[in-house]
C-alpha cells in the first residue's frame, strides 16, 4: 500500500488519485454491494435512536443516498466481514488471509458520506453517538457496506480500508518500512540538468524523488547569474524563512562576519535554522564563483537518519537519552548591516532572539525516528533534570564522534566541490552539511547564494506531482507513461514528513 503522510494530516496516493478520478460528489448515490440484503424500512425505523443528530450533515435513511466510493480492478479483495459486538468492532477477512478490525465509532467517523467534495469533514468525531452499532455488513468486489442502527448506509472502498488498517502488524509494517541505503563516501550525488528542471514538471518531480530517496541532488547547467537560486527554488514552492537573512543570502567570505558561514573557515556538520519551531525543509545553494586555484572548500554531507539508526543499534541507552532530554537551540543577534556578495550594505539586519527546545532525536508515537536536529554552534544552555546532565553529555559526545570522525564518518561523508553553475538542493531535516576550510587567490573567491523552502510546501509539491503522474499513467486514454527507470511502487520512507506532526514514517 502506498502512503505519503499520516498523523494530523495524512494523504495517500491511492486516496488522492481516487479523489482526482471521481466526479461524484460526497452526496452522490452509492449502489449497494452485490448480494446485500437491506433491512425493511419499518425495522430500520425501530432500530433508529430517537432524535439523533450528527452535526450539520443530515443522516441518511434507508432510502437516502450516501457517498460513492471510487474503486479499481486491482483493489484488495475481502473474503468476509463479521460484526463483533463484545469488542465493538467489525472484522474484515482478506483474501490473502490477513484480518483487520475496525472500531464502530472509527468507522462511522470516517464514513465517506460526511466528506465534503473539498475533502473537509462535515461530521466531527464528537457528533457521533457512541451507542451506534452496525446491524448488517456485506462485502462486494471493491467495497464493504455497513448498515447502521440509525438506518444510515456507509460504503468503504476496500483499498481505503486496507490502507488504514490499524492492526499491530500493519502499524509495524508502516513504522518499519524499508529505508533507502544512505549515500556513502564513494557515491556520487545524483544529478539533474537545471535546464530540464526549469522547463519540465517531470524533471522537478524526478528531483524531489531523488531528494526523498538519498537526501541531496546536484542541479547542473544552472548558469552563474545572481538571483538564479530563487528561480530554482520557486519551481518547488515559495521561498521561506526570510526573517534572519532575507529571501536570499550570500555565502562569501566577509570582513567582520556575523556568521561562520561568511568566512573561509571550516564549517562543522550541522543543520540550518534549528532554533525555529519549524526549520527549513529544502535548502538551495547555488555556486556563482569558485576560484579554480582555491584549496579546500568542499561541501560535505552525511545522512543524519542513518547515523541516528547506527547509534541506536550500537548504543541504545545513549540514543534513548538524546531522544528524551531537550537541547536548547538559539539565535541571539544584535542589529547589524547586511552585506551582499560584493561587500555592499544592502539591508539592515534586525535584532533577533529565537530559542527553541527539542531533543536531538524526535520519535513518533511508536518510537520510530521522525526527525534529527543537530547544530552545535547554535546551542544555548542545557536545561534539564540534574540526573540527566552527565548521561546527556556522554551520549552527545558519542553521536558527535560518529558524524565527525572515525570509521563511520569516513565511510558516510560525501564530499562535493562545487563549480559555477551548479546548485545543491538538499533536505535540511535529514542531511547534515558542512564545509572544508579554503584559501583563494587574491582575485578569486568562493561565492554561493542560498535560500530555503518550507518542508510542508515541498512535500505538497512532491505529492501533487506524484498523484497527477500516477493518475495520467493509469488512465487508459492517456498517452503519457512513466519515465524509464521510475519505480512507482518502490518502498522508501518519506523523509520529507513535517517534523512534529506525530506521523508515522510510512513508506511510499
Amino acid at each position: 500500500m502506498t502512503h505519503v503522510l499520516r498523523g494530523t494530516r495524512h494523504y495517500s496516493w491511492s486516496r488522492a488519485a481516487a479523489f482526482l478520478r471521481t466526479t461524484a460528489s460526497s452526496t452522490a448515490a452509492a449502489a449497494a454491494a452485490p448480494g446485500t440484503q437491506r433491512l425493511p424500512p419499518a425495522r430500520l425505523q425501530q432500530l433508529r435512536p430517537p432524535a439523533v443528530r450528527f452535526g450539520t450533515a443530515a443522516t441518511a435513511s434507508a432510502g437516502q443516498p450516501t457517498s460513492a466510493i471510487s474503486t479499481r480492478n486491482n483493489d484488495p479483495k475481502v473474503s468476509s466481514t463479521e460484526v463483533l459486538p463484545s469488542e465493538r468492532q467489525v472484522e474484515v477477512l482478506w483474501d490473502d488471509g490477513h484480518n483487520s478490525y475496525f472500531d464502530y465509532t472509527w468507522l462511522r467517523v470516517n464514513c465517506p458520506s460526511f466528506l465534503h467534495e473539498s475533502g473537509q469533514r462535515t461530521l466531527f468525531p464528537g457528533d457521533v453517538d457512541p451507542g451506534l452499532k452496525p446491524v448488517e455488513t456485506s462485502a462486494g468486489d471493491s467495497r464493504v457496506s455497513i448498515t447502521w442502527s440509525d438506518g444510515h448506509l456507509s460504503c468503504y472502498g476496500t483499498a481505503w480500508l486496507r490502507e488504514h488498517d490499524n492492526s499491530p502488524s500493519a502499524l509495524h509494517e508502516r513504522s518499519h518500512g524499508s529505508r533507502p541505503a544512505p549515500l556513502r563516501a564513494w557515491d556520487a550525488i545524483p544529478k539533474v540538468d537545471a535546464r530540464d528542471y526549469m522547463e519540465d514538471g517531470g524533471a522537478v518531480y524526478r528531483t524531489l524523488r531523488k531528494i526523498n530517496r538519498v537526501g541531496v541532488v546536484l542541479l547542473e547547467n544552472a548558469g552563474a547569474e545572481e538571483g538564479t537560486v530563487l528561480d530554482l527554488a520557486r519551481r518547488v514552492a515559495p521561498v521561506s524563512h526570510h526573517t534572519l537573512y532575507g529571501e536570499m543570502f550570500d555565502v562569501i567570505s566577509q570582513d567582520n562576519p556575523r556568521n561562520l558561514a561568511y568566512t573561509n573557515e571550516r564549517l562543522r556538520m550541522h543543520m540550518d535554522l534549528v532554533y525555529y519551531e519549524s526549520p527549513p525543509g529544502l535548502q538551495f545553494l547555488h555556486c556563482l564563483e569558485f576560484d579554480e586555484g582555491a584549496k579546500g572548500g568542499q561541501t560535505n554531507f552525511l545522512d543524519a537518519f542513518a547515523a541516528a539508526d547506527h547509534l541506536r543499534e550500537k548504543f541504545p541507552e545513549k540514543f534513548e537519552v538524546l531522544s528524551r532530554v531537550p537541547t536548547t537551540f538559539e539565535k541571539i543577534r544584535a542589529a547589524a548591516p547586511r552585506v551582499d556578495g560584493e561587500g555592499r550594505n544592502v539591508q539592515a539586519l534586525e535584532p533577533s532572539h529565537m530559542q527553541y527546545q527539542r531533543p536531538i532525536f524526535q520519535l513518533d508515537a511508536n518510537g520510530e525516528l521522525l526527525a534529527v536536529t543537530w547544530a552545535p554552534m547554535f546551542e544555548g544552555v542545557l536545561m534539564c533534570q540534574p540526573q540527566d546532565v552527565v548521561p546527556y553529555y556522554l551520549a552527545y559526545r558519542e553521536f558527535q564522534r560518529l558524524v565527525e570522525e572515525g570509521p563511520y564518518a569516513e565511510s558516510h561523508t560525501v564530499r562535493q566541490r562545487l563549480k559555477p553553475g551548479q546548485c545543491l538542493v538538499f533536505n535540511n531535516r535529514r542531511m547534515l552539511h558542512g564545509r572544508e576550510a579554503f584559501t583563494t587567490s587574491e582575485k578569486g573567491s568562493r561565492w554561493l547564494q542560498g535560500c530555503y523552502v518550507n518542508i510542508d510546501d515541498a512535500t505538497s509539491r512532491l505529492c501533487g506531482l506524484h498523484v497527477s503522474r500516477r493518475s495520467s499513467s493509469s488512465s487508459p486514454s492517456s498517452s503519457s507513461a512513466p519515465e524509464s527507470g521510475t519505480d512507482y511502487g518502490s518502498v522508501a520512507p518519506n523523509y520529507l514528513t513535517r517534523v512534529g506532526n506525530g506521523s508515522l514514517p510510512v513508506s511510499w
